[in-house]
């Protein structure tokens, strides 16, 4: 029977959850090296046999799009050094074994592959570029009535002076906007049909652009998927859904989402409906989804994060702003 090979370390057994081996069979070794681990789904170095767990280091942000960090990770004088599978990594520490380093943290090539993008040329700069994007119901997947979407500032947080408007009188539900070349702020969407919706851009907005569908939900929407899943919905809070993307632009599955002030519900859509015992993203591929977000989300800037796996890689962040009764969209890029 298999069984547990134990820490010698009770004294500090609190510190030692994060160190310890997995679960293994003690007559023979787990692991010869870190891509045994991974191959079996652990992002852990091979230790005396043992895959044992690395943490990462913590991501730091200041707002908008955040990128990983190795502050107070790496020491300064770490010329030629090597780092194990899920620690930083930099030019001057490489990764051990088959290991690359991806967004400063060591990981398995198979599994970061996909959002090794090339990089693109640099787009002629204009003074505006288009931007388009669907707006439907989420249940009935029409357009909704008197649509008004404010193009707003990331620094005006409440949209008091939008730079564009879009007005949607005869209910076509195809948003079309001109913004300025670099834009990175956001849409403030309102119907009175459904719940106010932050739509962010996660990325600088610099060729046209056929955004993918916006789907707005109503507040009975919402008490009713909640309702799924034995939740109560709390109007002081706010609803958060993101959705992390490849380099063809393709919603990725086995995606885990992470939010700064550990307050909020996480959840997933699979099959269609909202699961609070998922913990990554599965990809639906009749309609390119693999979505999650968070119910009861603390109002006020939080930093928003997919991860390549529970402990892979973080593949982005960004830094929003979560209103109250209103629903937050976050795509994420590599």
């Amino acid at each position: 029977m298999n069984s547990l090979r134990t820490c010698a370390c009770l004294a500090f057994f609190t510190a030692a959850l994060s160190g310890c081996s997995l679960l293994i069979d003690v007559d023979r070794d787990q692991c010869s090296q870190a891509s045994d681990c991974a191959a079996v789904g652990f992002a852990a170095t091979c230790l005396q046999g043992v895959c044992v767990r690395q943490e990462a280091a913590p991501d730091e942000c200041d707002g908008g799009s955040c990128e990983s960090s190795l502050d107070g990770a790496v020491p300064a004088d770490a010329g030629g050094a090597i780092a194990a599978l899920g620690a930083a990594c930099a030019e001057d520490v490489r990764c051990e074994d088959d290991a690359i380093c991806f967004k400063a943290q060591c990981a398995v090539p198979a599994q970061v592959e996909r959002f090794l993008c090339e990089p693109e040329g640099e787009p002629a700069a204009v003074a505006t570029v288009r931007f388009t994007m669907p707006v439907r119901d989420f249940v009935s997947e029409a357009p909704l009535p008197e649509l008004v979407v404010l193009a707003c500032l990331e620094n005006d947080v409440s949209c008091n002076d939008p730079i564009a408007r879009f007005d949607d009188p005869v209910a076509t539900g195809d948003v079309v906007l001109d913004l300025p070349y670099l834009f990175t702020g956001y849409l403030d969407v309102r119907s009175p049909a459904v719940l106010p919706s932050l739509w962010y851009f996660t990325k600088p907005l610099v060729k046209p652009t056929d955004a993918k569908v916006l789907k707005a939900v109503s507040l009975q929407t919402v008490q009713l998927l909640a309702g799924i899943t034995s939740l109560e919905v709390d109007a002081s809070k706010g609803l958060v859904i993101l959705e992390a993307f490849d380099c063809e632009v393709n919603a990725a599955g086995g995606i885990h989402f992470e939010e700064s002030k550990h307050a909020a519900i996480p959840f997933f859509i699979i099959d269609g409906q909202p699961n609070v015992e998922s913990t990554i993203t599965i990809r639906n591929d009749l309609d390119n989804q693999a979505a999650g977000g968070f119910i009861n989300a603390t109002p006020g800037f939080t930093i928003f994060s997919a991860r390549i796996g529970i402990d892979g890689p973080v593949l982005g962040s960004y830094n929003a702003n979560v209103r109250a009764n209103t629903v937050t969209y976050l795509d994420i890029h590599p």
